[in-house]
């Protein structure tokens, strides 16, 4: 995936601790938090002006020091209008700032700042509750899995470059989503649905969509997860030299999170879903049906692609 944070590039800090399955890099502490970061987490004197757009704004201190409980390392700040702190992380020769792009473009000097103390920190009552809080749903979120990433047996297939994986993903006309039924706990309950996608922050987002009835509508309510799968048939290869037949193949496989749509969200997702196909761009379709019709958004995680090539030899 593609970021905007400051240090997001080094890939050299690795947790310390297990406690939060899925969660080994920076990368996926960020991914995670995107999730979690809300109005009550942010900072009281900035609350007013915290939005899903700037999700970053007045997090800094409680995810520099959740940061440092994963990874280790010491937590600076640099000092701003105000006489506040903006904190961020260094462990070893490797700084990265989570928070960062609530500056926008403006360039944050990571040199020559004073080291900051949790305890002083958490000596704000207020403070201190906001990182116990945003602490205790990380550790939910990761309780279900979610960043949980299984290694991949073939790495000779396995695609990890992100705009390569989009092109995968335009090369795939169906998503396949698995719902758990209780009803059913011993089997998964998997629909085929057409889907349109965006890329949000570095995240990609599918959009699905569907009637406000029937059973994959009672288990989308009932549930804030689901599994995905889609694939591309680039057809059969016959190898006579090694006797063998495969399959050539492209699969992008992971787990969403699983959020319903309303008002304008709902409508700009409906058209992105219509728009993705070229038989559908200029259809006049009707709009006013929209008041019927359930869209969801499905922003990945831990998303793996194969891609078993046409080589014309054996494997």
């Amino acid at each position: 995936m593609k970021y905007n944070y400051f240090g997001w590039e080094n890939n050299s800090v690795k947790a310390i601790n297990s406690e939060y399955k899925g969660i080994k890099t920076p990368q996926d502490l960020y991914d995670a938090l995107t999730l979690i970061w809300c109005a009550d987490t942010c900072a009281p004197r900035m609350r007013n002006s915290w939005s899903i757009e700037n999700r970053t704004l007045g997090q800094c201190s409680i995810t520099a020091f959740l940061a440092q409980d994963i990874f280790g390392g010491k937590v600076y700040g640099i000092l701003r209008d105000g006489g506040n702190y903006h904190c961020y992380n260094v462990i070893g020769d490797a700084a990265f700032d989570l928070t960062s792009e609530q500056f926008g473009k403006e360039k944050l000097c990571y040199e020559g700042n004073p080291e900051q103390a949790r305890e002083v920190h958490f000596a704000k009552t207020e403070k201190f509750e906001r990182y116990k809080y945003l602490k205790a749903e990380l550790k939910k979120l990761c309780d279900s899995s979610l960043f949980v990433r299984h290694q991949m047996r073939r790495k000779d297939r396995e695609i990890t470059d992100f705009d390569t994986i989009l092109k995968m993903i335009d090369a795939c006309h169906i998503v396949r989503i698995g719902l758990f039924d209780k009803n059913e706990p011993d089997f998964p309950y998997i629909i085929p649905l057409n889907f349109g996608y965006k890329v949000i922050d570095g995240k990609i987002c599918l959009y699905i969509h569907g009637a406000r009835a029937g059973r994959k509508w009672d288990l989308l309510q009932q549930t804030q997860y689901c599994s995905v799968q889609m694939d591309a048939d680039d057809g059969m290869e016959l190898i006579p030299a090694a006797r063998d037949i495969t399959e050539r193949y492209r699969c992008v496989m992971g787990k969403a999170r699983v959020r319903l749509l309303s008002g304008d969200e709902l409508a700009s997702a409906m058209e992105t879903c219509v728009s993705r196909y070229d038989e559908c761009r200029d259809f006049n379709w009707n709009r006013e049906a929209l008041s019927h019709v359930a869209v969801w958004e499905l922003e990945l995680s831990a998303v793996t692609a194969k891609w078993n090539k046409i080589k014309g030899n054996a494997d």
